[in-house]
């Protein structure tokens, strides 16, 4: 069936399944603080509300800044966006992972597949 080497290959595969959850979870929880942070201490950088009543206040330089501090905030938010988008992504790749482990165990492997993974009822 498998040779040694793929056998390896296969249950380094399982270990990386086994410890996704807690990787996936923490990077969320990165982000997520990341944005909130972002709008409680740097408003500027995130909050375009607070930028255009800034500037309607007169506290920002509006001749030299005023298409930067406007479109800063966006594109911060679409930076933050692309990497919740790309951990979403990969949370849909992991869980394929655990279905081809689980094939694979079904094939005649004789390892446990990971917890939560994909079986056949």
């Amino acid at each position: 069936m498998l040779t040694e080497a793929e056998k390896a290959f296969v249950e380094r595969r399982r270990r990386l399944l086994r410890l996704r959850p807690y990787g996936g979870s923490g990077m969320l929880v990165l982000i997520t603080g990341f944005a909130v942070w972002l709008v409680i201490t740097r408003p500027l950088m995130a909050n375009p509300f607070f930028v255009m009543s800034a500037m309607e206040r007169g506290g920002i330089n509006q001749s030299t800044l005023k298409l930067m501090a406007v479109m800063l905030p966006i594109a911060i938010w679409m930076a933050l966006f692309v990497c919740l988008v790309t951990v979403f992504f990969s949370f849909a790749a992991f869980s394929n992972e655990r279905k081809y482990q689980a094939l694979l165990e079904k094939c005649g492997g004789s390892q446990k597949p990971p917890h939560g993974a994909f079986t056949e009822r």
